[in-house]
């Protein structure tokens, strides 16, 4: 199975970021520094100053000379209010990280592309949808010699048709220019409108992301029900965690997740996880060295986490689906099949190491070190140098998660427990860790 590896370049998709903070590296490290223009930041002590080597310049300067170049809000926290600014600035053409670096993440590092190279080259191919995605998808098919244009949908607003008027190989008008053998690549969910249209004619929908067989890795599947009827911890990185409740786990043997940084805990202690998990992009870009080095039984890496090379993945690295869907004020989906998908909780235990914890057919789940606590002054994990940058907990947003799934677990028979010292998750039943041995 051939995946994307990123190593193509055309001239179609390139970006300004707007925020040159954690999140803006990110997505260097997803897209490539060739595809990324400059970083606008609201912070003007670094406005004339670089990101990766990447030029920092403030809004005024992308609109007099970049304004051609579509922009991908990465400062999360500040994107709906950049997304209004710019919509009141008459641009249409920004686009929110939140609802695009799923399906970046996916075309970039675990779809399958198969589906496209081994067809005709004299054929052309439509992808619908104008966003950082269909301009990934278009830029993998010229530069494989294809022939390509992007489609608008028919509901497409008139400032960002304009703008697309002035890029090439873009159609903005459907029913006047397509006929006969249509094959389409979707970029974004087709339009009521556009679904009628279509269905008028032979089309071939070639390449859709919402399938979720693209994601699916059947090496994960031997996981499924692996431990039936057993009892595990999963080891936060809380500041409650001890290297001495650690040494009690390996004295008992326990099976035990652990999750990002845990690693920082080793030299006090020999007791390691047997499961490692890691969704966090950026935790992936600082922690790369230590997390091949560490000697764990098996890791778990989220795709949109994934930046190892062939040669870097050994045969106990296993790559699962993030789906980043959130609704705001509601709990998450909790998986079915986690060798499909897990669903993203604002915590990597929620969205790894519980999910995968059921798949594996765990009857009791023990939480350690999960203190759910933002701390002013204090040190957010277990060492005060975990981390080059403060994390920035959503706490009410993990509760949602942490509520999901306990009503998954309630509903299936599953007992999840909280043996942390403290901290201010309430939602599972609490037991003193002392007394479980």
């Amino acid at each position: 199975m051939e995946v994307y590896s990123g190593s193509f370049y055309t001239f179609e998709a390139q970006f300004v970021i707007w925020g040159a903070g954690k999140l803006g590296r990110v997505l260097v490290d997803l897209l490539g520094k060739e595809r990324i223009i400059a970083f606008i930041d609201n912070d003007l002590t670094r406005v004339g100053t670089s990101c990766n080597n990447i030029p920092i310049i403030d809004y005024e300067t992308y609109k007099k000379g970049l304004i051609q170049y579509p922009i991908i809000i990465s400062a999360r926290d500040a994107e709906n209010e950049i997304l209004r600014f710019l919509e009141q600035e008459g641009i249409e053409w920004a686009f929110p990280l939140s609802t695009n670096i799923n399906p970046i993440t996916g075309f970039l590092r675990q779809a399958p592309v198969e589906h496209i190279i081994g067809l005709c080259e004299k054929e052309v191919f439509y992808v619908y949808g104008y966003n950082p995605l269909s301009m990934l998808i278009y830029d993998y098919l010229i530069g494989k010699g294809f022939l390509a244009k992007i489609l608008l949908p028919s509901d497409t607003g008139d400032l960002l048709r304009e703008y697309c008027r002035k890029k090439k190989n873009i159609i903005d008008d459907i029913p006047c220019n397509l006929q006969g053998n249509v094959q389409i690549l979707l970029a974004t969910k087709m339009n009521r409108q556009d679904v009628v249209f279509f269905r008028q004619l032979p089309i071939r929908i070639l390449y859709n992301l919402d399938e979720q067989d693209l994601y699916y890795n059947p090496q994960i599947a031997k996981f499924r029900n692996f431990h039936n009827g057993e009892r595990c911890f999963i080891i936060g990185t809380g500041p409650s965690l001890t290297a001495r409740d650690l040494n009690v786990l390996l004295k008992n043997k326990e099976i035990c997740f652990s999750v990002n940084g845990i690693f920082k805990i080793f030299e006090n202690t020999k007791w390691r996880p047997d499961y490692y998990l890691l969704s966090d992009a950026s935790g992936m870009i600082t922690w790369k060295k230590e997390i091949l080095e560490m000697d764990v039984k098996d890791k778990f890496i989220a795709d949109v986490a994934w930046n190892l090379k062939e040669d870097e993945v050994a045969a106990n690295i296993y790559k699962w689906h993030l789906q980043r869907k959130w609704v705001e004020g509601k709990e998450p989906e909790f998986t079915e099949d986690f060798a499909r998908k897990s669903f993203w909780g604002k915590t990597i235990v929620y969205e790894g190491a519980l999910q995968l914890a059921v798949y594996m057919g765990f009857s009791e789940i023990y939480l350690l070190g999960t203190d759910c606590c933002q701390y002013d002054g204090e040190k957010q994990h277990f060492v005060s140098n975990y981390s080059i940058e403060k994390s920035i907990l959503h706490i009410d947003d993990m509760f949602l998660a942490y509520q999901s799934a306990k009503k998954y677990a309630d509903a299936h028979g599953i007992k999840i427990f909280n043996a942390t010292r403290g901290g201010d998750l309430e939602i599972f039943e609490r037991v003193d860790f002392d007394k479980l041995f």
